[in-house]
C-alpha cells in the first residue's frame, strides 16, 4: 500500500497486517519512500491510495513494471481522473477501470471512456 495523501497515516491500514489468518505480507509506505526497484517483488499487489499527483515512480510502475514484471495487480485510487490532465494520460495504459458513481464526475468519466 503506497499512501499518496499526507493526511492518511500508516495506522489507518495497520489492521490489514494484523489479522490472524492473514497470509499476505502487508507493507504500508508513503509515496516519498516508494521505489519500485526496492519495493516490488514478483507477485506483488500494489495499491496507490488517493494519488494527488503522478510521480516518476508511479508512472514507472504503470508504464514498465506492471507490464514487464509478474505483479498480481496495480490499483490506482484517484479522484478527478478526468478533470486532471495527468491522470487522463493513464487511461489508455490501464487494463480495467473501476468507477464509483458519486455525482457527475463518475458519469462523465464513463462517457469519456466509452467515447474514446
Amino acid at each position: 500500500m503506497v499512501l499518496c495523501n499526507p493526511l492518511v497515516t500508516r495506522e489507518d491500514y495497520s489492521s490489514l497486517a494484523e489479522e490472524d489468518d492473514n497470509s499476505l505480507e502487508v507493507q504500508v509506505i508513503y509515496h516519498e519512500e516508494y521505489d519500485p526497484e526496492e519495493h516490488l517483488i514478483p507477485g506483488s499487489l500494489v495499491v496507490f491510495d488517493d494519488i494527488q499527483a503522478l510521480t516518476p515512480h508511479i508512472r514507472e510502475t504503470v508504464n514498465v513494471h506492471c507490464h514487464h514484471k509478474p505483479l498480481k495487480a496495480v490499483f490506482l485510487v484517484v479522484q478527478g481522473a478526468l478533470s486532471t490532465p495527468q491522470f487522463k494520460l493513464l487511461l489508455p495504459l490501464v487494463h480495467s477501470v473501476v468507477i464509483f458513481f458519486t455525482g457527475a464526475a463518475g458519469t462523465n468519466l464513463a462517457k469519456y471512456i466509452k467515447k474514446n
